[in-house]
């Protein structure tokens, strides 16, 4: 019996200690944690205050002087506002409707629209090889909050205008590092205080407090939401330029004049044209490092435009590989003679608008060129010149135009809708129908539709290939390229997907491929300006049509 008896202890005393461990655990799994999280280790305080923009937390820190926050350049144009510039020479430069403000280390003064302000402090300070701007400059620019607060070191930067979901606290809570029972404590909050929704994850709420933390909560601690409409008052910037004074859709030609002499072509090829409002000789290019440039313009040809009923947009190009475009666009002063330049050309021979058309800008330099059309759409803006960036279809890339910057300091967008193939490439359509659709589509994206103009051409390849290999690719004029399939008998193919025509011959054992470009093809490339209702179209290049695409042209969003 005894041993029977010791048996059951054994077995009452196991089960109360697994009822121990059990409870022990299940305590251990569901209680929260009052571990406080080490500020300095968190928020790496040694270097500064820790920067949230909105919900997320940067790798930035800022710095607080005599009770001003300062904020690093490199923060600004990455998270706050990337119209912000940092300049070869590391200053500053933000570029405002009527000018550029310019913040450089030591200033104690801005100047905003003319407008001089001093201050008993600096503007902008340099730590190392960090250039840091004052948070009461920032707020001028741009519509954000920029809010401080202490121990720990944090800065928050809000949208100035934004709505928030609000809830109020219930209970006595923790709010979290992470959503999770043991993570570390960031501060507690008490019934009736309330706090930011940020986000939920499962059972946690992410939220900031009024106090400046962001960290998470248990969504039971929190009450019913409300959406607080906040409206900062902040004026934003008008970048309006010439081009809204307009009447009518743009209907452009480029007009390329190789000398002085060749300007006198402009009154052989005028002559049959109907419907366009806008000629764009290419009269200028990039000469140098140091921001010249080489002239065509006359004022005879403006004024026999004008008399015509014609505004002209000269042109100035980059396709002189002499010239270092990093070089002209990194610096401030290189880049101020070329504006200078362009700006003195136009007022000479009375030219109504500057078109840019830079093709050979790579990443390393799209930052600068978008400062560049920031600079030039002021000194347009002043002289009411109407300012046109010419660009490939974004089909192929190249983000670092940055159209959508472009649309807003410039009066309209050229998306140049052809060499889909060119040559060197496969062979193929120039401009087929769904890639006209795909380049428009993309633009508006990024550009509002009254600001596009496409680009269309009044020009095809001829695609030579022998023993499957293309041997050839040269760019003819529409007469010549329907010229060349007469002469040679091809038959002519409906192309119902690319919008053309196509057609092949052989000639000296060598067949040759044409897309061709005609009245059908370009009535359906209109259209689809018309379907999307774009500011207009602009046609490369005058001497190149077939006269019978003119009416389409006057047509055209008319």
């Amino acid at each position: 019996m005894d041993g029977k008896r010791y048996v059951r202890i054994g077995i009452v005393l196991t089960a109360a200690l697994l009822i121990v461990i059990v409870g022990w655990l299940l305590y251990s799994y569901f209680s929260y944690g009052d571990e406080w999280a080490d500020y300095d280790e968190l928020y790496r305080t040694e270097k500064g205050a820790a920067v949230f923009v909105e919900d997320t937390r940067t790798p930035y820190h800022a710095l607080y002087r005599e009770g001003r926050v300062y904020l690093p350049a490199e923060l600004l144009i990455g998270q706050v506002d990337d119209r912000f510039y940092l300049s070869r020479e590391n200053e500053l430069f933000y570029t405002l409707p009527g000018g550029t403000v310019e913040i450089a280390p030591g200033q104690q003064s801005w100047t905003i629209e003319g407008v001089v302000t001093e201050t008993p402090w600096p503007v902008c300070v340099k730590e190392g090889e960090v250039l840091y701007v004052v948070a009461d400059l920032v707020e001028r620019l741009v519509d954000v909050d920029v809010c401080f607060y202490d121990k720990p070191q944090r800065v928050l930067i809000l949208p100035g205008s934004r709505a928030e979901e609000r809830a109020t606290v219930k209970k006595d809570a923790q709010v979290r590092v992470q959503a999770g029972r043991k993570s570390p404590i960031l501060t507690e909050i008490q019934p009736e205080d309330s706090v930011c929704i940020l986000g939920e994850l499962d059972d946690w709420r992410k939220v900031r407090t009024d106090d400046g933390f962001v960290g998470y909560l248990p969504a039971s601690a929190l009450g019913e939401t409300v959406t607080d409409d906040i409206v900062s008052g902040f004026r934003h910037p008008d970048y309006t330029g010439a081009g809204a004074k307009l009447d009518g859709p743009v209907r452009l030609v480029w007009h390329q004049p190789s000398t002085l002499e060749a300007n006198r072509t402009f009154t052989e090829y005028i002559a049959p044209v109907e419907g366009v409002t806008v000629v764009s000789p290419t009269w200028f290019a990039l000469s140098d490092n140091d921001g010249s440039i080489t002239s065509l313009a006359e004022a005879w040809y403006v004024e026999e435009a004008h008399a015509l009923g014609l505004d002209v947009w000269g042109l100035v190009n980059d396709f002189n590989t002499a010239v270092d475009k990093y070089e002209v666009l990194s610096r401030t002063a290189s880049r101020r003679t070329l504006i200078a330049n362009l700006i003195a050309e136009a007022k000479r021979v009375g030219m109504d608008g500057i078109n840019i058309d830079f093709e050979q800008i790579d990443s390393s330099t799209g930052v600068h060129f978008v400062q560049f059309i920031r600079e030039l759409s002021v000194e347009c803006r002043r002289e009411e010149l109407v300012l046109s960036v010419d660009n490939y279809s974004l089909i192929g890339g190249r983000p670092w135009y940055d159209v959508a910057e472009q649309s807003v300091m410039a009066d309209f967008v050229i998306m140049m809708g052809y060499d889909e193939h060119w040559g060197g490439g496969a062979a193929g359509s120039t401009a087929s129908l769904p890639f006209t659709e795909r380049t428009i589509e993309l633009a508006l994206r990024d550009v509002p539709a009254e600001k596009l103009i496409h680009g269309i051409p009044f020009y095809t390849r001829v695609w030579g290939e022998e023993m499957g290999k293309q041997v050839s690719s040269s760019a003819v004029s529409m007469v010549a390229a329907k010229k060349l399939l007469d002469e040679h008998g091809a038959k002519l193919e409906w192309l119902d997907e690319e919008g053309q025509y196509f057609g092949e011959y052989i000639s000296e054992g060598i067949k040759y491929s044409i897309w061709l470009e005609d009245v059908a093809s370009l009535q359906l490339k209109l259209d689809m300006i018309e379907k999307y209702e774009l500011a207009g179209v602009a046609c490369w290049k005058l001497g190149l049509e077939d006269e019978a695409v003119w009416p389409l042209i006057a047509d055209c969003l008319d």
